[in-house]
């Protein structure tokens, strides 16, 4: 693994080396889960299309569409409850995943410039995730996070975060 990370995107498509444009595929499928992305002037560019597959759409309690974009990603074999980021009790992993570690720091600092277009059923973050091989090793920290209406004011707002439950209404 690289100790640091430059990334400029420099070229028309994602360094399969860093990055993997999935969100947590085991928890659903890759089909399910894969980006919508591109890379314009050196900026990626994720959308969420209206024919975009929901994402778990069995377990997850609400409807929702994702398109991320991820250095890491660990799973157990299909049937365990060994993932990273279980957003239930009771998962299980529905197609295994090879591990990928495309730049995954143990501590460190970091910077991010992003910019969104939010509509009122937005939600648009940065999280660095840990890759959770093992009991215990769940980090999870938001640097940006901002929503279209958080908690039903019809409102846009920005909120800096530890963790997601930090931003309270």
């Amino acid at each position: 693994m690289r100790a640091a990370l430059d990334e400029l995107f420099p070229g028309p498509d994602l360094d399969r080396d860093v990055w993997f444009p999935y969100y947590l595929p085991h928890w659903s499928t890759r089909a399910e889960s894969a980006a919508t992305w591109s890379v314009h002037a050196g900026e990626l560019h994720l959308t969420i299309p209206p024919e975009q597959p929901l994402w778990c759409p069995d377990t997850h309690g609400e409807p929702l569409r994702v398109s991320c974009v991820q250095t890491g990603s660990f799973s157990g074999p299909v049937g365990s409850a060994v993932g990273q980021q279980p957003f239930a009790d009771g998962l299980v992993v529905r197609e295994e995943q090879p591990e990928f570690r495309g730049w995954t720091p143990e501590y460190g600092r970091g910077q991010v410039r992003m910019r969104a277009v939010l509509d009122d059923a937005s939600m648009v973050a940065f999280w660095m995730s840990g890759v959770e091989d093992r009991p215990g090793a769940r980090a999870r920290s938001a640097w940006r996070r901002s929503s279209g209406t958080p908690c039903g004011r019809a409102r846009r707002r920005s909120a800096w975060a530890s963790r997601p439950s930090a931003t309270r209404c």
